[in-house]
């Protein structure tokens, strides 16, 4: 039953509670101050509420963390109360919590669908989850969790979603939304990326057992590429492919969406950056080895050439290039200035050499024509095919090398070396990138 004594405000612990974002509580500390404290919080009995304890205070808030912190500021000792006696869980405080935010000051959206969410579990603790879609079942799933804190089923579903992606994916960003509005949009334009995240979780599950699984998938590290170069021996590889960030505002010539996830390099520190990398690679490469490297040509060009002399590489001025055959057409290539500008169709890569390094197929051409991905199939916003990418490796590789791909991205170069028997190890560090590869990886060993 409810009481309403005062008790010392110290007595009161109010331990670890989903808001985050308490508003204007100087405004609030205000309004009591001059009306008085109109709604008394709520507290338990401490030693009727079982969940992990941060103090030994006889009482536990359960509603009016906003009222508290006012009360606080305002300085005062002892305070008007709500006394429920009654033994509760966890799930009961949480519910209580919810349910006050809910009636009151909205959450922010993130701390209402991380509450949503931890409600919804712990009731599928408690009662286990419904396995039959008869609401008169045992156990509990979503829409029950709609019926206890009358909501809809369909918003239940998108806010459990929603706060999964949150904790999942922060790459995404979505906390960082205006609102929940834009939250579901923005989620709603990554789905393809939180549905691969499951797909490659359960082909994981399923092909544990495979040694060839194993090794291609660890061949992808999630790992900063300076990190993974300090473990590589000197003169330890044979093939460097590099495809770093071009640092020129990706997302400027690309739909937010598609570079979510994608590290991009400062202006002010690119040159310093690629030094680093083409200084560590030269180090770790074998006397008469190869090195990829691709690159914007416009700002670049100039600069990632001299620095691949000053570290020692060999190279010609004139790069070879992938020309971007088919899929012509408005939209198809890039340019931010349609009217003065042709739009690009092709990318270009340094060919460098440490050494007296030889093509493994003398005299090709410096053209490598190959139709680009899809959109509909990419996972990465600069995934190149893997026909270009097997042409690429086998002109300057051969069967047996030993190599290393420092901004992995899409992981076709893993698949590219796995089918010409080379031996390659990547990093990259994003999750959503690799769970995109373990797919193409599964098609690869699944048709083989």
């Amino acid at each position: 039953m409810l009481q309403t004594p005062e008790i010392p405000i110290s007595q009161i612990e109010i331990g670890s509670r989903f808001r985050k974002e308490y508003g204007d509580i100087d405004q609030l500390a205000y309004s009591i101050k001059s009306k008085g404290l109109l709604n008394p919080i709520t507290v338990g009995v401490a030693s009727k509420i079982k969940m992990p304890r941060e103090t030994n205070l006889p009482f536990i808030l359960l509603a009016g963390g906003r009222r508290m912190r006012a009360l606080t500021k305002l300085g005062w000792a002892k305070i008007p109360v709500r006394v429920l006696d009654q033994s509760l869980s966890e799930l009961d405080l949480r519910a209580v919590e919810l349910a006050e935010n809910f009636d009151r000051k909205n959450l922010e959206y993130v701390e209402e669908v991380a509450l949503m969410r931890e409600i919804n579990n712990l009731q599928i603790a408690l009662h286990g989850e419904k396995l039959h879609t008869d609401p008169n079942s045992p156990g509990w799933n979503k829409a029950d969790t709609a019926k206890l804190l009358h909501k809809s089923p369909s918003s239940v579903s998108k806010d459990l979603q929603l706060a999964e992606a949150i904790e999942r994916f922060p790459d995404l960003q979505l906390d960082k939304c205006k609102n929940k509005a834009e939250a579901f949009k923005r989620l709603k334009a990554v789905g393809s990326i939180l549905n691969n995240s499951v797909q490659a979780e359960l082909y994981i599950a399923k092909a544990a057992t495979s040694p060839l699984f194993i090794r291609l998938s660890e061949a992808y590290h999630l790992e900063d590429c300076f990190s993974y170069f300090s473990t590589l021996k000197d003169s330890s590889l044979s093939f460097i492919e590099i495809d770093p960030p071009y640092s020129i505002n990706l997302s400027s010539v690309k739909k937010n969406s598609e570079c979510i996830g994608y590290n991009e390099i400062p202006t002010e520190v690119y040159s310093k950056f690629l030094s680093e990398v083409f200084s560590e690679s030269y180090r770790v490469l074998k006397e008469g080895s190869w090195l990829v490297c691709w690159f914007a040509q416009d700002p670049w060009f100039e600069t990632v050439y001299n620095l691949l002399k000053e570290v020692g590489f060999s190279l010609s001025k004139i790069p070879a290039i992938w020309t971007k055959s088919s899929l012509e057409g408005p939209g198809q290539n890039q340019t931010n200035q349609p009217e003065t500008s042709l739009s690009n169709s092709y990318e270009p890569f340094f060919y460098a050499r440490k050494g007296k390094a030889v093509l493994s197929k003398p005299g090709r051409s410096n053209n490598f024509q190959f139709e680009r991905v899809p959109p509909s199939q990419k996972y990465h916003p600069t995934q190149r095919p893997l026909s270009l990418m097997l042409e690429v490796y086998s002109t300057f590789s051969k069967p047996g090398a030993m190599g290393y791909i420092p901004f992995l991205g899409s992981g076709v170069g893993l698949l590219a070396g796995h089918l010409l028997k080379m031996s390659l190890t990547g990093t990259d560090l994003t999750q959503q990138y690799k769970d995109g590869y373990i797919l193409e990886l599964k098609k690869i060993l699944e048709n083989s």
